[in-house]
Protein backbone atom coordinates (compact mmCIF):
# COMPACT_ATOMS: atom_id res chain seq x y z
CA UNK A 1 0.00 0.00 0.00
CA UNK A 2 1.48 3.39 -0.75
CA UNK A 3 0.38 5.45 2.54
CA UNK A 4 -2.42 5.16 4.86
CA UNK A 5 -4.14 1.50 5.36
CA UNK A 6 -7.38 3.87 7.04
CA UNK A 7 -8.52 4.31 10.58
CA UNK A 8 -11.06 2.43 10.36
CA UNK A 9 -11.66 -0.98 12.39
CA UNK A 10 -13.06 -2.55 9.76
CA UNK A 11 -11.07 -5.69 8.47
CA UNK A 12 -9.03 -6.27 5.81
CA UNK A 13 -9.37 -9.87 3.90
CA UNK A 14 -7.21 -12.61 3.13
CA UNK A 15 -7.56 -14.95 0.33
CA UNK A 16 -5.36 -16.69 -2.18
CA UNK A 17 -1.84 -16.20 -0.48
CA UNK A 18 -3.04 -12.11 -0.04
CA UNK A 19 -0.31 -9.79 1.31
CA UNK A 20 -0.59 -6.39 2.66
CA UNK A 21 2.73 -4.71 1.91
CA UNK A 22 3.61 -0.94 3.95
CA UNK A 23 5.08 1.63 2.17
CA UNK A 24 3.93 4.51 4.08
CA UNK A 25 5.51 7.47 6.36
CA UNK A 26 4.72 5.60 9.70
CA UNK A 27 1.09 5.49 11.50
CA UNK A 28 -1.15 3.94 14.13
CA UNK A 29 -3.92 1.83 12.54
CA UNK A 30 -6.91 0.36 13.94
CA UNK A 31 -7.50 -1.59 10.62
CA UNK A 32 -7.92 -5.39 11.54
CA UNK A 33 -7.02 -8.49 9.37
CA UNK A 34 -9.35 -11.61 8.45
CA UNK A 35 -8.82 -14.99 7.73
CA UNK A 36 -11.55 -15.42 4.74
CA UNK A 37 -13.30 -18.25 3.93
CA UNK A 38 -13.69 -17.26 0.59
CA UNK A 39 -13.60 -14.05 -1.76
CA UNK A 40 -15.83 -14.71 -5.17
CA UNK A 41 -13.66 -17.37 -6.72
CA UNK A 42 -11.03 -17.54 -4.66
CA UNK A 43 -10.58 -19.69 -1.93
CA UNK A 44 -8.62 -19.40 0.93
CA UNK A 45 -5.26 -20.99 1.57
CA UNK A 46 -4.54 -20.05 5.15
CA UNK A 47 -1.51 -17.94 4.91
CA UNK A 48 -1.82 -14.11 5.75
CA UNK A 49 1.23 -12.11 5.59
CA UNK A 50 2.20 -8.38 6.53
CA UNK A 51 5.26 -6.72 5.32
CA UNK A 52 6.59 -3.57 6.56
CA UNK A 53 8.74 -1.78 3.57
CA UNK A 54 7.36 1.73 5.11
CA UNK A 55 9.96 4.86 6.87
CA UNK A 56 8.36 5.05 10.05
CA UNK A 57 7.11 3.22 12.76
CA UNK A 58 3.87 1.59 11.87
CA UNK A 59 1.42 0.32 14.77
CA UNK A 60 -1.40 -2.16 14.09
CA UNK A 61 -4.02 -1.63 17.15
CA UNK A 62 -6.74 -3.81 15.15
CA UNK A 63 -7.95 -7.50 15.65
CA UNK A 64 -7.05 -10.25 13.58
CA UNK A 65 -9.94 -12.60 13.03
CA UNK A 66 -11.53 -15.74 10.88
CA UNK A 67 -14.69 -16.32 9.55
CA UNK A 68 -16.64 -19.08 10.25
CA UNK A 69 -15.33 -22.76 8.61
CA UNK A 70 -11.46 -20.57 7.32
CA UNK A 71 -8.55 -22.31 7.57
CA UNK A 72 -5.97 -20.22 9.53
CA UNK A 73 -2.80 -21.33 9.37
CA UNK A 74 -0.03 -19.29 9.43
CA UNK A 75 0.59 -15.30 10.13
CA UNK A 76 4.14 -14.06 8.49
CA UNK A 77 5.09 -11.00 9.31
CA UNK A 78 8.33 -9.97 7.30
CA UNK A 79 9.93 -6.59 5.91
CA UNK A 80 13.26 -4.81 5.69
CA UNK A 81 12.12 -1.04 7.24
CA UNK A 82 14.70 -0.03 9.82
CA UNK A 83 11.39 1.15 11.44
CA UNK A 84 9.64 -1.76 14.00
CA UNK A 85 5.95 -2.57 13.00
CA UNK A 86 3.91 -3.54 16.35
CA UNK A 87 1.08 -5.67 16.42
CA UNK A 88 -0.96 -5.58 19.33
CA UNK A 89 -3.75 -8.17 17.91
CA UNK A 90 -4.00 -11.28 19.57
CA UNK A 91 -2.67 -14.45 18.21
CA UNK A 92 -4.60 -17.56 18.42
CA UNK A 93 -6.29 -20.99 17.16
CA UNK A 94 -8.79 -19.15 14.96
CA UNK A 95 -10.73 -22.57 14.11
CA UNK A 96 -10.54 -25.58 16.53
CA UNK A 97 -7.85 -28.32 16.02
CA UNK A 98 -6.07 -25.60 13.19
CA UNK A 99 -2.81 -24.71 14.91
CA UNK A 100 -1.62 -20.94 13.89
CA UNK A 101 2.06 -21.00 12.78
CA UNK A 102 3.94 -17.04 13.28
CA UNK A 103 6.77 -16.62 11.17
CA UNK A 104 9.35 -13.44 11.12
CA UNK A 105 11.33 -13.34 7.85
CA UNK A 106 13.28 -9.77 7.19
CA UNK A 107 15.92 -7.77 8.83
CA UNK A 108 13.33 -5.37 10.30
CA UNK A 109 12.12 -5.29 13.75
CA UNK A 110 8.41 -6.65 14.14
CA UNK A 111 6.75 -6.89 17.72
CA UNK A 112 4.26 -8.68 19.73
CA UNK A 113 1.83 -6.80 22.26
CA UNK A 114 -0.87 -8.89 22.41
CA UNK A 115 -1.89 -12.31 24.23
CA UNK A 116 -0.59 -15.39 22.11
CA UNK A 117 -2.65 -18.45 22.82
CA UNK A 118 -1.69 -20.20 19.22
CA UNK A 119 -0.04 -23.55 19.61
CA UNK A 120 1.64 -23.80 15.59
CA UNK A 121 5.13 -23.01 15.84
CA UNK A 122 6.93 -19.40 15.83
CA UNK A 123 9.50 -19.30 13.46
CA UNK A 124 12.33 -16.56 13.83
CA UNK A 125 14.20 -16.87 10.25
CA UNK A 126 15.77 -13.46 10.14
CA UNK A 127 15.77 -10.05 11.94
CA UNK A 128 14.28 -9.36 15.48
CA UNK A 129 11.08 -10.33 17.09
CA UNK A 130 10.33 -8.10 20.01
CA UNK A 131 8.12 -9.58 22.96
CA UNK A 132 5.89 -6.86 24.80
CA UNK A 133 5.08 -6.86 28.70
CA UNK A 134 2.45 -9.35 29.23
CA UNK A 135 3.07 -12.02 26.05
CA UNK A 136 2.62 -15.29 27.29
CA UNK A 137 2.97 -17.87 24.67
CA UNK A 138 2.65 -21.61 24.64
CA UNK A 139 3.91 -21.99 20.87
CA UNK A 140 6.86 -23.46 20.37
CA UNK A 141 9.47 -20.77 19.42
CA UNK A 142 12.99 -21.91 17.05
CA UNK A 143 15.46 -18.74 16.07
CA UNK A 144 16.92 -19.17 13.84
CA UNK A 145 21.50 -18.53 12.59
CA UNK A 146 21.44 -15.03 12.89
CA UNK A 147 17.85 -14.02 13.82
CA UNK A 148 17.34 -12.22 17.01
CA UNK A 149 14.53 -12.33 20.28
CA UNK A 150 14.45 -9.24 22.41
CA UNK A 151 12.45 -8.62 25.86
CA UNK A 152 11.42 -4.80 25.61
CA UNK A 153 12.77 -3.27 28.73
CA UNK A 154 10.56 -3.02 32.06
CA UNK A 155 7.90 -6.32 30.16
CA UNK A 156 7.35 -9.77 31.49
CA UNK A 157 7.34 -12.58 29.65
CA UNK A 158 7.27 -16.27 29.07
CA UNK A 159 7.71 -18.86 26.50
CA UNK A 160 6.75 -22.53 26.22
CA UNK A 161 9.87 -24.60 24.35
CA UNK A 162 12.51 -22.29 22.77
CA UNK A 163 15.66 -24.05 20.05
CA UNK A 164 18.15 -22.64 18.82
CA UNK A 165 19.18 -23.06 15.16
CA UNK A 166 22.74 -21.63 15.04
CA UNK A 167 24.25 -18.41 16.05
CA UNK A 168 21.67 -16.20 17.56
CA UNK A 169 21.04 -12.76 19.81
CA UNK A 170 18.66 -12.74 22.92
CA UNK A 171 18.48 -9.87 24.12
CA UNK A 172 16.73 -8.46 27.39
CA UNK A 173 15.94 -4.63 27.82
CA UNK A 174 16.48 -3.25 30.80
CA UNK A 175 14.16 -4.33 34.06
CA UNK A 176 12.54 -7.01 31.67
CA UNK A 177 12.20 -10.21 32.99
CA UNK A 178 11.96 -13.96 30.37
CA UNK A 179 10.79 -17.26 31.49
CA UNK A 180 11.75 -20.13 29.36
CA UNK A 181 9.90 -23.56 30.58
CA UNK A 182 12.41 -25.27 28.45
CA UNK A 183 15.31 -25.14 26.70
CA UNK A 184 18.38 -27.12 26.46
CA UNK A 185 22.20 -26.20 27.74
CA UNK A 186 23.07 -27.09 23.89
CA UNK A 187 20.97 -24.28 22.51
CA UNK A 188 21.62 -21.63 25.20
CA UNK A 189 24.78 -22.13 24.59
CA UNK A 190 24.53 -20.59 20.61
CA UNK A 191 23.18 -17.49 22.37
CA UNK A 192 24.94 -14.09 22.89
CA UNK A 193 22.67 -13.01 25.68
CA UNK A 194 22.83 -9.09 26.27
CA UNK A 195 21.70 -8.36 29.44
CA UNK A 196 20.92 -4.90 30.38
CA UNK A 197 20.95 -3.42 33.82
CA UNK A 198 17.87 -4.80 36.15
CA UNK A 199 17.27 -7.96 33.60
CA UNK A 200 16.73 -11.20 34.74
CA UNK A 201 16.02 -14.92 32.99
CA UNK A 202 14.42 -18.04 34.33
CA UNK A 203 15.30 -21.51 32.44
CA UNK A 204 14.05 -24.58 33.40
CA UNK A 205 12.53 -23.37 36.47
CA UNK A 206 16.15 -21.85 37.38
CA UNK A 207 17.41 -18.66 37.76
CA UNK A 208 20.14 -18.14 35.10
CA UNK A 209 23.11 -15.97 36.04
CA UNK A 210 23.82 -13.19 33.06
CA UNK A 211 26.49 -11.35 32.53
CA UNK A 212 26.25 -7.59 31.88
CA UNK A 213 28.75 -6.81 29.54
CA UNK A 214 31.83 -7.36 27.56
CA UNK A 215 34.57 -5.49 26.79
CA UNK A 216 36.67 -6.65 24.04
CA UNK A 217 40.71 -5.38 23.31
CA UNK A 218 41.82 -7.50 20.27
CA UNK A 219 45.37 -7.58 18.75
CA UNK A 220 47.16 -4.87 17.97
CA UNK A 221 44.50 -2.60 19.68
CA UNK A 222 46.04 -0.03 22.55
CA UNK A 223 45.00 -1.53 25.95
CA UNK A 224 41.53 -0.32 27.06
CA UNK A 225 41.39 2.23 29.91
CA UNK A 226 39.36 2.87 32.91
CA UNK A 227 39.63 5.73 35.38
CA UNK A 228 39.26 5.42 38.38
CA UNK A 229 40.23 8.79 40.36
CA UNK A 230 42.90 11.55 38.97
CA UNK A 231 45.79 9.80 39.56
CA UNK A 232 44.71 5.85 39.15
CA UNK A 233 43.70 3.28 36.21
CA UNK A 234 43.44 0.56 35.12
CA UNK A 235 44.42 -1.03 31.86
CA UNK A 236 42.53 -3.82 29.99
CA UNK A 237 45.41 -5.50 27.84
CA UNK A 238 44.57 -7.69 24.86
CA UNK A 239 45.93 -11.25 26.47
CA UNK A 240 43.12 -10.30 28.76
CA UNK A 241 45.28 -8.55 32.15
CA UNK A 242 43.86 -6.55 33.72
CA UNK A 243 46.71 -3.99 35.15
CA UNK A 244 46.26 -1.35 38.23
CA UNK A 245 48.56 1.99 37.85
CA UNK A 246 48.96 4.36 40.25
CA UNK A 247 49.71 5.07 43.98
CA UNK A 248 46.83 3.32 45.92
CA UNK A 249 46.86 -0.13 43.58
CA UNK A 250 43.23 -0.23 43.43
CA UNK A 251 41.91 -3.90 42.87
CA UNK A 252 39.26 -5.72 40.89
CA UNK A 253 36.94 -8.82 42.51
CA UNK A 254 36.00 -11.38 41.09
CA UNK A 255 37.39 -10.15 37.67
CA UNK A 256 37.51 -13.30 34.68
CA UNK A 257 38.57 -13.37 31.25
Amino acid sequence: LPSSIGKTADPILFAANGVVRYTGVGETSPRGFRFAKQIGSYAYDGLMTLENAGTGPWTLTGVIDAESGAAATELVLKGDSAFPATLSAAIADFQSGVPLAVTKEGTGTWKLAGECTNTGATQVNSGPLELADGVSSVSPLTLAAGASLKVSPSATVSLGTVSVGGAAVLELGAGASLTIAEMSADDYAKLKVVARPGSSLVMNGSPVELDRGMIEVKDGEKPFEIDVSADERFYLTCDGAFVARGPNRSTVENWQY
